[in-house]
């Protein structure tokens, strides 16, 4: 849900929220460089170092 909120107010480039231009915030636009490996230990370093899970990370009912 969350992409679908950032996309519309921020659109998408490529499959990717794109940053906003003009029009993006401040914290949006360095969100957007540590993305893109910029200010960091190098090109990638902020994707390798996350995890997404949900629940025990298999299998999850969201609405219950």
């Amino acid at each position: 849900m969350w992409y679908r909120v950032l996309a519309a107010r921020y659109g998408e480039e490529a499959q990717r929220l794109a940053v906003g231009g003009r029009c993006g915030s401040v914290w949006w636009r360095e969100v957007s460089r540590i993305r893109d490996g910029a200010g960091g230990a190098g090109v990638g370093w902020f994707r390798e170092s996350i995890e997404r899970r949900v629940g025990d990370g298999v299998d999850t009912l969201f609405w219950t």
